[in-house]
C-alpha cells in the first residue's frame, strides 16, 4: 500500500529537524532566505520562485531550478505556475462582488440561484457555507474512484454537479468543517448563472484586468500560455512529467496559474479599497468561521520558531498535479512570503515556516536529506545489501541529518517493484518492517512484495498482520481474497457513546494546525486543519484507527475517563497532542 501524504506529513516534518542558524543578526535576511531555499533546492525538495516582502518592501525574488527541464529553461520571478486552491480567494471574491451588488445575498441557498440543484440539499446550503466549507457537500476529490478514473475527462461546469450534487450531505450545514472542492466549484457554476458569463471572463472582468495582473488567469487545456512551468513529480528515480488532469476538473476550486510577483499585486491591492465598493465587505471576508476559515482563506497565528511568539496570518495553500503553491500574509506589518514550486513539492509549508522565523530573527529549520536518495545511489552501485548497512549505520551516527519517515524505504520498494525488481523491494520492504514493526503499512507492502514475486504463503502472513495492526486495511482484506485466503480479522468493535463522548475536543499538534475530534451517535471522526473529516474505529478502548489514511490515534485519559490529550500515529512517527479545548 503507497503511503498517503496529507497536508500533516508537510507541516509535521518541521519539528526534528537540524536547525539552519543565522550566522549573525547583522546578516541581511534575504541573504539568509536565499540560502535556505538553496539548500532546500541541492537537497533535491524544492524547485520554483520565491518572493519575500518585509513590510511592504520586496526583500527577495528568485527562481530555482527549472521550469522546463527537457531544455534546461530556469525558473525565474515571472514563470508562471498553476497554484491549485490558491484559486479559492478570487473564486471567493468575485462572489463577494456579486453580493455587494445586490446580485446575490450569502444567506441565498443554492437553489434560489439554481433552481434544479437537487433538494434538499439545494434548500438548505447557502453560499455562506460554500464559501466556508461548512455545506456538508462531499468533497468530489475524495470520492471513491474519482482520482483515478474520472480526472482525465473534460466536464463542462454544470456536468461537474452531477459527480456529487445527488450525494446525500455528510451533516447539518452550518454545524461542522469539512475542506470541499466541491463547493468552489458549485461556487463557480453560481458565478456564470448570475453574471451570464464563462468564469474565466468574469473573473479577468472583475480582477485580474483591473488590478494589472498580466500573468495571472485560468488554464485553460487548449492554451498556449506563455513562460509557464511544466509540472513534474519527484521520485526515488528521478524526477516525472506529473499525471495529466483535465483543466475542466479543478474550475473554480483550482485551476489558475499566476506569478509570484503578480500574486505580490494581488496582495497588495488588498490591502486598498479598490477590490470592494464596501470595507465591510474586505472584513467578512478575513473573518474567521469554523476551523479558522474565512471566505476563500485561513486566518490564524503563525508561530516564530522556538520564541514562543505567535504572528497573524491569512493564508492558502495550492497543491494540484505537479505543482504546490504557498501564499502567506502577515497582516500586522505587511509582510508576504510566495513560495511556488512546480515539482509537486511537500516542503512548501516548512520553507513557509523557515522564512516566517528568518523575518522575525528566529532560526529556521533546515531539511534533511530524503535518505531514499542515497540508498538508491547505494544499491544501483554496490547492491541492497550494501545499502542495508548504509541506512543502519546512517540512523546510527547522523540521525537528524537524514529523513528516516516510513515513507521512504516504502516509496523507494516501490520505485524497484515497478521496475520488475521484486527482490530488491521485498529486501527494502523487509528493512522497514524491522524499522517501523507496528506501522500496519510496512507489512502491507511487504505483502504485495512476496504477492508480486509469487510466493503467496509470505504474502498471506504479511497481509494478515498488517490486518491485525489495523482491521481498517481494505487492501489487506482485498489482496487475501484476491490469493484465496481468508481475512482472519476479528469483529470490529464497538463502544458506548458515553465512552466516545470522552475523547470529544480539539488537540493542538501545533500552533495553527490541530486535530477536532467529534462524535455523531457511536460514531467517532477526527478532522485535520484544512483536510477532510475521516471515521476513526475503535481498536481498544483508547485506541483507533482509519480505514482512509495509514494512520492511527491513542487518547490518554485523565483520572475521569475523559481525554487529556492524543498521539497520532503516522508514517512511523509519534505526534502528541494536548487538548486545548
Amino acid at each position: 500500500m503507497k503511503t498517503l501524504l496529507p497536508r500533516l506529513a508537510g507541516v509535521l516534518a518541521l519539528l526534528c529537524l537540524v536547525l539552519f542558524a543565522p550566522s549573525s543578526l547583522a546578516q541581511d535576511k534575504a541573504a539568509q532566505i536565499d540560502a535556505l531555499l538553496t539548500k532546500y533546492h541541492e537537497t533535491g525538495l524544492f524547485n520554483g520562485a520565491v518572493l519575500v516582502a518585509e513590510r511592504g518592501r520586496v526583500i527577495l525574488k528568485k527562481g530555482y531550478g527549472e521550469a522546463d527541464m527537457a531544455w534546461h529553461v530556469p525558473n525565474t520571478p515571472d514563470t508562471r505556475f498553476r497554484i491549485g486552491s490558491v484559486t479559492k480567494q478570487f473564486t471567493a471574491t468575485l462572489i463577494l462582488q456579486l453580493v455587494e451588488e445586490g446580485k446575490l445575498r450569502l444567506d441565498d441557498p443554492v437553489a434560489k440561484v439554481l433552481p434544479d440543484y437537487p433538494k434538499p440539499q439545494g434548500e438548505q446550503v447557502t453560499i455562506h457555507h460554500l464559501l466556508t466549507h461548512t455545506s456538508g457537500i462531499p468533497n468530489m476529490t475524495n470520492l471513491s474512484g474519482f482520482m483515478q478514473n474520472e480526472v482525465r475527462n473534460p466536464y463542462p461546469p454544470d456536468s461537474l454537479l452531477t459527480v456529487f450534487a445527488h450525494l446525500d450531505l455528510e451533516f447539518e450545514p452550518g454545524t461542522r468543517f469539512n475542506y470541499s472542492n466541491s463547493g468552489y466549484v458549485l461556487l463557480g457554476v453560481v458565478i456564470e448563472h448570475v453574471a451570464g458569463q464563462p468564469y474565466d471572463e468574469v473573473l479577468h472582468a472583475r480582477i485580474l484586468d483591473p488590478l494589472g495582473l498580466a500573468d495571472t488567469g485560468y488554464d485553460h487545456h487548449r492554451a498556449v500560455v506563455e513562460r509557464r512551468a511544466v509540472g513534474y513529480a519527484r521520485t526515488p528515480g528521478g524526477y516525472e512529467h506529473a499525471a495529466y488532469l483535465d483543466t475542466s476538473i479543478p474550475y473554480a476550486a483550482g485551476m489558475m496559474y499566476s506569478t509570484v510577483e503578480d500574486l505580490f499585486k494581488w496582495d497588495q491591492a488588498l490591502y486598498g479599497d479598490g477590490i470592494f465598493q464596501n470595507p465591510e465587505t474586505k472584513t467578512q471576508m478575513f473573518t474567521p468561521f469554523l476551523n479558522d476559515y474565512g471566505y476563500g482563506w485561513a486566518i490564524h497565528e503563525m508561530p516564530v520558531g522556538e520564541t514562543g511568539r505567535q504572528v497573524k496570518v491569512v493564508e492558502h495553500a495550492g497543491g494540484i498535479f505537479g505543482f504546490s503553491t504557498g501564499f502567506w500574509r502577515l497582516i500586522d506589518d505587511r509582510s508576504t512570503i510566495v513560495v511556488m514550486d512546480n515539482t509537486q513539492g511537500n516542503q512548501v509549508g516548512a520553507i513557509g515556516q523557515g522564512i516566517v522565523n528568518l523575518l522575525y530573527g528566529a532560526e529556521a529549520a533546515a531539511p534533511r536529506v530524503p535518505i531514499a536518495d542515497v540508498l538508491r545511489k547505494t544499491i544501483d552501485a554496490e547492491g541492497v545489501e550494501a545499502a542495508r548497512a548504509q541506512y543502519h549505520q546512517l540512523k546510527s551516527s547522523q540521525p537528524d541529518a537524514y529523513d528516516f519517515r516510513e515513507n521512504q524505504l516504502n516509496n523507494l520498494g516501490y520505485f524497484y517493484l515497478r521496475r520488475g525488481d521484486a527482490e530488491t523491494a521485498i529486501a527494502l520492504f523487509q528493512l522497514n518492517v524491522e524499522a517501523f514493526p507496528e506501522g500496519f503499512n510496512t507489512y502491507d507492502s511487504l505483502g504485495e512484495g512476496y504477492m508480486e514475486a509469487g510466493d503467496h504463503e509470505k504474502a498471506i502472513a504479511n497481509y494478515k498482520k498488517s490486518l491485525a495492526l489495523n482491521p481498517g486495511n481494505d487492501n489487506a482484506r482485498e489482496m487475501l481474497a484476491k490469493m484465496g485466503a481468508e481475512a482472519e480479522v476479528a469483529a470490529e468493535m464497538t463502544l458506548p457513546p458515553d465512552v466516545l463522548e470522552r475523547y470529544v475536543g480539539t488537540y493542538r499538534l501545533q500552533p495553527g494546525f490541530e486535530i477536532a475530534v467529534t462524535r455523531e451517535g457511536g460514531q467517532l471522526y477526527a478532522q485535520a486543519t484544512g483536510q477532510p473529516r475521516f471515521e476513526i474505529f475503535p481498536q481498544s478502548e483508547t485506541k483507533f484507527y482509519l480505514k482512509v489514511v495509514a494512520a492511527q490515534i491513542e487518547f490518554h485519559t485523565g483520572d475521569d475517563g475523559t481525554a487529556q490529550s492524543l498521539t497520532l500515529f503516522q508514517g512511523g512517527r509519534e505526534m502528541p497532542a494536548p487538548k486545548v479545548e
